[in-house]
């Protein structure tokens, strides 16, 4: 569900801006919204808070998700094994 609001910018000219609730983050349980300003008239905000809902709605919200630390280790050490010795990496790994 999207809330459209015009307002008034700081040189007087007035634009629009959409806020977008796209639901809840099934890693972190937290809501995930969208929020974009500076469009021209409401039907350009309303097309594209449409395009971005039509979006999450084919990809899921992940799209946008934060990867945790573990995640990223995961990855580093994956390449990292790549560019060292055996013996390097049993060092690095304690």
């Amino acid at each position: 569900m999207a809330n459209f609001k015009q307002y008034t910018k700081t040189n007087g000219t007035k634009a629009w801006e959409y806020t977008l609730s796209l639901g809840f983050d099934p890693a972190s349980g937290k809501r995930v919204r969208s929020h974009k300003r500076g469009f021209q008239s409401k039907k350009e905000a309303q097309i594209a808070a449409g395009r971005e809902e039509s979006s999450v709605y084919d990809h899921g919200i992940k799209a946008g998700r934060k990867q945790s630390f573990q995640e990223v280790y995961d990855l580093f050490m994956v390449q990292y094994q790549k560019t060292v010795k055996s013996s390097t990496l049993r060092k690095a790994l304690g």
